[in-house]
């Protein structure tokens, strides 16, 4: 993988709030409110392998998944934000990547840091630290004048 896409398709949840900007930075977010653009950006983020977290609301996912199953079959991480949840719950079962339906933008946060530290272990546990970027533990230690270095190549660091 090549990093990360944090991809916010809206409608009338147009944009992320403040839950999630706790755990995502307003910045890292690329915010569509058509489908029409966003699919080219999806297909770009694929193309350049990066992993996608893509948070659409419920009419949205709906109509996305219908013209677009394929290319969405192969985003692993989705999350449907609606305010109804009962109307979108159950064709979100259809798909492997959706990561859950939320009506709480709390919980969708949490879910999203949940699948965030599958790849990221060490990032901080509280809500006032923003995912931002990472560097490998040689590179930092490195870069600190540190000495034990050793086999340390795969493991990560958090920062801001």
């Amino acid at each position: 993988m090549k990093g990360d896409s944090f991809i916010w398709l809206g409608g009338m949840l147009n944009h992320p709030n403040k839950n999630l900007d706790e755990t995502i930075a307003p910045s890292k977010w690329n915010i569509f409110n058509e489908i029409s653009i966003c699919i080219p950006h999806i297909e770009i983020q694929l193309r350049e392998e990066k992993r996608i977290f893509l948070v659409v609301s419920g009419s949205l996912g709906h109509t996305l998944f219908i013209t677009s199953f394929h290319l969405m079959s192969l985003i692993p991480y989705i999350y449907i934000y609606c305010s109804s949840f009962d109307l979108y719950v159950n064709w979100a079962n259809y798909c492997s990547g959706i990561r859950g339906v939320h009506a709480n933008a709390r919980v969708l946060g949490e879910q999203i840091n949940q699948d965030l530290n599958e790849f990221y272990p060490f990032r901080p546990a509280t809500n006032n630290h923003q995912y931002t970027s990472y560097v490998q533990c040689q590179d930092y230690f490195q870069n600190n004048n540190s000495t034990s270095t050793t086999s340390l190549s795969s493991w990560f660091v958090y920062y801001n």
